[in-house]
């Protein structure tokens, strides 16, 4: 199910205004035929950029490091943190769930702790509140 850009900005936290900034500057994808639609992946995505841009780590980093954390993050939302593995110089570590995810921008010297089950878990119930909203409203308006 594809979101518009309120259901995001009330599932993620970003503002439809950052949304269409960040669009803008190349960090989220860009629209197709006018109205933005997001699907969980981009939901997840955002969520994270929000959580990285909150930090103070620069835009075009936490784009980046959000496009590849955003299957981890719907991977641990969902229940199944045991197929998140780290992997360190190549080789397949812990899983990510006993790991603390750290990034560091030395050149800024700025040191982001994320912790993905507690980010997922915010997540899941922000979702879950709002589709639960929508499922109301249609079932009030088919009612009428």
């Amino acid at each position: 199910m594809l979101v518009r850009a309120g259901g995001a900005a009330e599932i993620t936290g970003v503002s439809e205004d950052s949304q269409r900034d960040w669009r803008k500057r190349g960090f989220i994808p860009s629209l197709n035929g006018g109205h933005a639609r997001f699907d969980a992946t981009a939901l997840a995505q955002l969520i994270l950029m929000r959580k990285m841009a909150d930090a103070c780590v620069p835009l075009p980093i936490a784009s980046s490091t959000a496009r590849v954390l955003a299957p981890c993050l719907l991977l641990v939302g969902a229940g199944l943190e045991d197929r998140v593995w780290a992997v360190v110089d190549g080789e397949r570590t812990a899983p990510l769930e006993r790991m603390a995810l750290t990034i560091e921008v030395s050149r800024l010297g700025v040191c982001v702790v994320l912790n993905l089950k507690a980010i997922a878990a915010q997540f899941v119930e922000r979702a879950e509140a709002y589709f639960a909203g929508q499922e109301m409203m249609t079932a009030g308006g088919s009612a009428q």
